[in-house]
């Protein structure tokens, strides 16, 4: 059975050709929404997993997606490790459906044994999140006014 190393969520991440490395972009530990349900154009389910030599190349596996103890979505899916010890693997979701709050779970499974899960919060607000901009041009205590130009 393989073995999780790295499992995330995130709105987007990659995995770079020529060194190997795997990056992620915005990760969901949190979601505060105004309103439920809430769809998320893009989501990232994103893991490294390991195996023994003698194990097999290819493994059957499912992302579950569950709250509040309902499973809301159960993907299967094959991962293929193409001869190598370890496998990174990014799975896309288009329009992901929230539809209430609290604690999320998404379990990664082998058969029906879970290889782990990542746990994230979604939170309903009663107004949207306000950010401060400082205007590019302002001057701050340890910087001196921009000069006028002429």
């Amino acid at each position: 059975m393989p073995k999780l190393v790295l499992l995330f969520c995130a709105q987007s991440a990659s995995i770079d050709v020529s060194t190997g490395r795997l990056s992620a972009f915005n990760l969901v530990d949190r979601l505060n929404v105004v309103s439920l349900p809430v769809v998320l154009p893009e989501l990232v389910v994103g893991f490294l997993l390991r195996k023994d030599k003698d194990e097999p190349n290819t493994f059957n596996l499912r992302i579950l997606f569950k709250s509040n103890g309902n499973v809301f979505n159960d993907m299967p899916f094959v991962v293929d490790f193409a001869g190598d010890s370890a496998c990174k693997t990014l799975v896309g979701i288009q329009n992901a459906i929230l539809p209430a709050p609290g604690e999320w779970e998404v379990i990664l499974k082998h058969n029906d044994a879970s290889l782990g899960s990542y746990v994230f919060d979604v939170s309903k607000v009663n107004v949207p999140p306000t950010v401060a901009n400082t205007p590019s041009n302002s001057a701050t205590p340890d910087a001196p006014a921009p000069s006028p130009r002429s």
